[in-house]
């Protein structure tokens, strides 16, 4: 659902609301804008957080989308260079997943790109973040982690991966920050990755 709307559907819902309490078809006068503007506020407020949600989220998989990741970022970025200690970004990606796609369906696809989700997650810290990069590509982003750390992480995945969804396996790239801003951040562990995938 688009925040806008959202928005619609709270004054639909706010209008039935006050209909209800005070038994009118129609609303006139000052007191029932007054009472409009209220329900709609706080069925607004209730709603604001699965809104943020929507806009932050791969519907596909529940993790983090490239939105978010562009947001996130930059704020770890900036306080890792405020307090001086590590921070790691970790990419991984699914090796051949188009050739797994072909072999199983893009509903099989599908179904293991959300269970690898679930992995990473399962394996993270709280205070992590984990994003969908793109594809079968993700982001994790790991403050107060070096890279022999970020690693560790990675390997626990990809070793959970490997054999659970056939002959599907993930290749890693980690890079610990050492400045030069976000963008730089992220093209070096993606960089990383692509290094690993041609190593084998």
């Amino acid at each position: 659902m688009s925040a806008i709307a959202a928005v619609i559907a709270g004054w639909v819902v706010a209008g039935v609301i006050i209909e209800t309490w005070s038994g009118l078809a129609v609303l006139t006068g000052v007191s029932g804008v007054f009472l409009l503007l209220t329900a709609g506020a706080v069925w607004l407020w209730r709603h604001i957080g699965r809104l943020e949600e929507l806009t932050c989220t791969d519907e596909l998989t529940g993790a983090c989308n490239f939105r978010h990741l562009r947001r996130v970022l930059p704020r770890e970025v900036a306080r890792a260079e405020r307090e001086g200690g590590p921070l790691s970004l970790l990419m991984l990606d699914l090796r051949d997943f188009k050739g797994y796609n072909d072999r199983h369906g893009h509903l099989a696809g599908n179904r293991a790109l959300a269970a690898v989700v679930r992995i990473i997650l399962s394996e993270v810290r709280t205070g992590d973040t984990v994003a969908r990069f793109g594809g079968d590509e993700f982001a994790v982003v790991l403050p107060g982690a070096d890279e022999e750390e970020a690693m560790r992480i990675g390997e626990r995945v990809a070793g959970r991966i490997a054999g659970r969804f056939g002959d599907l396996e993930a290749d890693l790239g980690v890079h610990g920050y050492a400045g030069g801003g976000p963008e730089e951040l992220l093209h070096a562990a993606d960089m990383a990755m692509y290094a690993g995938k041609r190593s084998g």
